[in-house]
Order: structure tokens, then sequence, then C-alpha cells
């Protein structure tokens, strides 16, 4: 659930970021910047969520002996 999350701050600061650039380029912000936002925020939402179900097993700790093995 926080892949949603930090996919909705992303697109919020990038249409943040992208009205400020308009305003210094003296150009209108409409509605191209909305949908711009949304695609910014559904594809990092996309790519969290792949990142979370596939390289979850690269994170875990090799399995090591600690003791005399058992066989």
């Amino acid at each position: 659930m926080e892949e949603a999350y930090v996919a909705l701050i992303v697109g919020f600061l990038f249409f943040i970021c992208k009205v400020i650039l308009n305003k210094f380029q003296k150009l209108e912000t409409g509605q191209k910047d909305f949908r711009d936002s949304f695609l910014v925020a559904v594809l990092v939402g996309i790519v969290l969520m792949i990142k979370k179900t596939n390289f979850v097993s690269l994170s875990e700790k090799a399995k090591v002996f600690v003791n005399e093995p058992g066989f």
C-alpha cells in the first residue's frame, strides 16, 4: 500500500514542478499537465509494485552453516 502513497506523492511533486516551470517560461497550465502527472504517478506505482513482487528474494541473506552440518 505504501507504493500507492509514494506514487501519489511523486505525481503531485511532478505537477508542482511542471507548474513552476510553466510560470517561469510564461506558458499556460492546461489539461496536459494533469495528464502527465497522472501518467507519472501510475508508472511509478507500477514500477514499485513490480519491484516489490519480483525482487524480494534478492534482499535475503545467504544461508550459511553456523554449526556442524547434519549430514
